[in-house]
């Protein structure tokens, strides 16, 4: 009888060393980021595609970026519809 292959138990830590390093992982955005971003859907429902100038100013709220506020929104519309 073989113990081996027990006491060899692989520890697969799954470290995932992301290549693209910005201040925050994934997960869910801070609440007064998503509230800014969800006021303003609110108020777009019949056409909720900011402009340039609409985003950029989200980036100096909640700190963003423009990818992230992008994906937001396509994800927000998703979401919606």
């Amino acid at each position: 009888l073989s113990v081996r292959s027990v006491s060899g138990r692989h520890h697969t830590h799954h470290h995932h060393s992301s290549a693209h390093t910005q201040k925050k992982r994934r997960g869910n955005l801070p609440k007064h980021v998503t509230d800014i971003l969800r006021n303003w859907l609110n108020a777009h429902v019949q056409h909720p595609y900011p402009t340039e100038e609409e985003k950029t100013t989200f980036m100096q709220q909640t700190g963003l970026t423009m990818n992230q506020i992008s994906n937001w929104f396509i994800n927000a519309r998703r979401r919606r519809l």
